[in-house]
């Protein structure tokens, strides 16, 4: 962000936080579908031994 303040001329700046409801919600199905996914993983392992 430095090198493109000095590089660049800047006019107007604006940082906000994003709303907190999205950042925690975005966690959740993050992880929710990370577990899901090792979830089906193991189960494709354990069909496939003898």
């Amino acid at each position: 962000m430095a090198a493109l303040l000095e590089r660049f001329a800047v006019v107007d700046l604006e940082v906000s936080d994003p709303p907190i409801e999205e950042l925690i919600g975005g966690l959740f199905r993050s992880r929710t579908e990370a577990a899901a996914a090792a979830a089906a993983s193991i189960a494709a392992q354990v069909e496939g031994m003898p």
